[in-house]
């Protein structure tokens, strides 16, 4: 079993605080979309949640990103996923703000 929050997701949790964005920790187990965890999800009202995936870690199948992304659309959920082993905070505000213009 996985310790939550992973250094990953502790990361995340304090870009967000440092950036008031609106998105909140979810990754233990705390809120479900359909039979899934997202690790972050939008306070805000918008279905946006944001998955850490961390390369180090071999855990996630090859087709990880593109599973997810199409689990989460079914219930009406746009994905971001953030697939590194260290997150550098100016890349994932990018990452984040990129993401929401498509």
């Amino acid at each position: 079993m996985w310790r939550r929050p992973t250094s990953l997701e502790k990361q995340m949790i304090e870009i967000i605080k440092k950036n008031n964005l609106p998105y909140k920790y979810t990754g233990d187990g705390s809120f479900l979309i359909g039979r899934k965890n997202p690790d972050f999800v939008n306070i805000n009202g918008e279905k946006i949640c944001i998955e850490v995936a961390n390369t180090v870690l071999l855990h996630h199948p090859e087709n990880y990103e593109k599973e997810r992304r199409e689990y989460f659309l079914k219930y009406g959920w746009k994905c971001i996923i953030i697939k590194t082993n260290k997150l550098i905070e100016q890349e994932v505000l990018e990452k984040i703000k990129n993401e929401l213009e498509e």
